[in-house]
């Protein structure tokens, strides 16, 4: 799948079921980070001037519509509820959507490096229980591996905390990162890595 293709598609019908109405279309994840498998999902952004039910049916019409539509996830807002979020969660979005159509500076000046370093102590605090909780009751892979892919945003709002600079790629990322983290992001490579040639009988 040509992900350049399927995103212009969708924003072709997006604009012409919505019109101006349409304030910025985005992608994320490890398609917008250019690291996606071809199952990896589809994290689309889309942002309304205002939503409504009517609206979210048929935006899920659209995306019915589309090929490849069971990989398709993201969210769908309108502007003012957009700005209703933390200003850590504002952080994170605004650093890693990659703009499609419009733009996202408008929430730009509602998060400091201050919210960065909260967004920061928050996902490590999570990580950390769910660590603990996976170890004594759950002790599964998949939770295990979820944390460590937690950790790659976690030790990449701290490297924007201590350097001012924001890291897409995970790759790039660990070649940044010293100890304890940049072992973490290894071991996370490796995983993932192993997991997909044993899903295609390697």
């Amino acid at each position: 799948m040509d992900i350049k293709i399927w995103t212009k598609t969708l924003t072709e019908k997006l604009l012409a079921a919505f019109g101006d109405r349409v304030v910025f279309i985005g992608l994320q994840g490890s398609r917008g980070r250019g690291e996606a498998r071809p199952s990896s999902d589809i994290d689309m952004v889309v942002v309304l001037n205002e939503m409504t039910f009517e609206d979210l049916s048929a935006y899920g019409a659209l995306l019915e519509s589309m090929p490849e539509k069971e990989l398709a996830c993201g969210f769908i807002s309108g502007k003012k509820e957009l700005l209703g979020w933390l200003p850590s969660e504002l952080f994170t979005l605004y650093h890693d959507t990659v703009p499609i159509y419009g733009t996202l500076d408008f929430i730009k000046g509602y998060f400091t490096k201050n919210d960065a370093a909260a967004a920061v102590a928050t996902s490590a605090c999570a990580i950390y229980h769910g660590c603990c909780h996976n170890f004594l009751y759950e002790k599964s892979g998949e939770l295990l591996s979820a944390l460590y892919k937690s950790a790659f945003f976690t030790l990449r709002a701290e490297l924007y905390c201590k350097t001012g600079r924001y890291v897409k790629r995970s790759d790039e990322l660990e070649g940044l990162l010293y100890g304890a983290g940049r072992d973490v992001l290894s071991f996370l490579h490796k995983n993932f890595e192993r997991k997909y040639l044993a899903a295609r009988g390697f």
